[in-house]
């Protein structure tokens, strides 16, 4: 679907338990572990990369911060933080110490399509590592 496209301009790292599928997207690339996906830009893909963002979802966000080496590759976390407490049965990962917020670049209200009455409060904050 549209909504589903990849990024434009950028590699699409997919890491995913699934089988690869028959058909990817150009500008993806597709993996069935963390330690698979670092291993590709560790060992040099071809290309230049000023950033690499890991978009989620939970289990990837654990797997780079709790549970693993690859915490000492990162060294910028970027939070949209939701003013607002929901029950969920997901959520990030605890800031390791060694961050701390350097910037909160901005704070925006979206009205939400399921309660639009109801304002939510995000803010935009970037957790950088202690040099």
């Amino acid at each position: 679907p549209n909504n589903r496209r990849p990024l434009v301009g950028r590699t699409n790292v997919i890491i995913s338990r699934n089988n690869i599928p028959s058909y990817i997207e150009e500008n993806c690339v597709w993996f069935n572990s963390i330690g698979a996906a670092v291993d590709y830009f560790k060992n040099g893909d071809g290309k230049e990369h000023d950033n690499i963002w890991i978009i989620g979802g939970g289990e990837i966000y654990n797997g780079f911060i709790n549970k693993s080496s690859y915490l000492t590759d990162i060294t910028n976390i970027y939070i949209t933080e939701i003013e607002e407490d929901y029950i969920c049965d997901t959520y990030f990962p605890n800031i390791p110490d060694e961050f701390n917020i350097r910037t909160v670049n901005k704070t925006e209200t979206y009205k939400t399509i399921n309660s639009p009455d109801i304002p939510i409060t995000v803010n935009y904050v970037k957790y950088s590592r202690e040099k």
